[in-house]
């Protein structure tokens, strides 16, 4: 049997920029080529050999799409994607004659998708496991109740999906997985546009932040934002570094959006963090009562990769209110109290 508290791993800090918005999408009784092959012309093959992240990077391997990291596991192909939707979006064709599982984190939504043979059997946001769609909403449903996937039922349902994936599938994703190598795809995008937003329904673990966030004045919502990318910033050791300071003032600003990452100095700096990072044991390797100078190094990496995670979503969605939700939601009212009363203190009616 799985439990969900098999996946408690990626509630730590060192996976929480990864955490904000994912995919992994598992395909049944088909290769690493021959998913590559199912995609299509929309993938293209960035690497002849698994390379880590690192390595693809270091290679000067990477395109600009977004990247797909693909590994063989038992009779399973495991599609590793970081702010990428693309195993979920491409689920029912991959299916054909075979099994697919897609758990997508996003902005906006926890996903749990499961086709088979070019069809939908069940789809649902996990956050609200009872409202279920797809040819047989009920296939699941023991599974579901096993890693305790239920209506009004607490805890990380991101960790919950992730179990429930493992109990359909049979593999079980550890750390060590998801850090590679990976045979590597680039996704081909369209000439670059900025699509509409699109609609979404808002749905928040502190439904107080997500009334505020979304009842705020615009310059109010600005101001919250760069708040906490400020703490963020301060917490990274980047609050002095000019090219952020200058980011964070833009968000102050309303001006987001039109942010520069992809070849700007920004994304020169998010690299060598990377770097940095690269170097660094895990958090469990290390005991952080002996070992007190590793363990703030990780911290600080940690807070890095959030900061990063977060211009990021600022910088490509349009929306600035479903902006203002992707990034306020991580932040936690028991966690860093004081924080919290301030940002609530500025998304307040009356303090524009």
């Amino acid at each position: 049997m799985v439990y969900a508290g098999d996946y408690e791993w990626i509630t730590t800090d060192e996976w929480a920029g990864f955490r904000v918005a994912f995919c992994l999408t598992f395909v049944g009784d088909v290769s690493p080529e021959g998913v590559m092959t199912r995609f299509g012309g929309r993938v293209r093959s960035l690497a002849l050999q698994p390379m880590t992240f690192r390595e693809l990077e270091t290679a000067g391997s990477m395109g600009v799409g977004g990247l797909i990291g693909m590994v063989g596991v038992g009779d399973w192909t495991l599609l590793c994607e970081e702010k990428g939707v693309e195993g979920k979006l491409g689920a029912r064709s991959l299916s054909r004659g075979t099994e697919v599982i897609a758990v997508a984190v996003t902005l906006s939504s926890i996903t749990f998708t499961y086709c088979a043979d070019g069809e939908t059997i069940v789809e649902f946001d996990v956050r609200s496991p009872g409202d279920r769609r797809g040819s047989d909403p009920n296939r699941l449903v023991s599974q579901m109740a096993e890693v305790g996937l239920h209506d009004g039922g607490g805890g990380d349902r991101d960790v919950m999906a992730l179990a429930l994936a493992a109990g359909v599938t049979g593999v079980r994703v550890q750390p060590s997985l998801l850090t590679g190598p990976f045979r590597w795809g680039e996704v081909v995008n369209d000439p670059p546009s900025r699509p509409p937003a699109p609609t979404v329904v808002i749905q928040s673990r502190d439904p107080d932040l997500a009334a505020a966030i979304s009842q705020a004045a615009p310059e109010c919502r600005a101001r919250a934002v760069a708040c906490y990318l400020g703490s963020l910033a301060s917490d990274a050791g980047a609050n002095e570094e000019p090219i952020v300071v200058e980011a964070l003032e833009a968000v102050e600003r309303g001006n987001g959006a039109g942010l520069s990452v992809i070849g700007s100095d920004l994304e020169r700096l998010f690299t060598s963090w990377r770097a940095e990072a690269s170097g660094l044991p895990h958090l469990h390797q290390i005991d952080r009562r002996r070992d007190r100078q590793t363990f703030a190094r990780l911290q600080q990496s940690s807070a890095r990769g959030r900061l990063r995670t977060a211009l990021q979503q600022v910088s490509v969605v349009d929306d600035p209110v479903v902006a203002a939700h992707g990034v306020l939601e991580s932040l936690d009212r028991y966690t860093r109290p004081e924080l919290y009363a301030k940002v609530m203190q500025i998304l307040a009616p009356g303090t524009g």
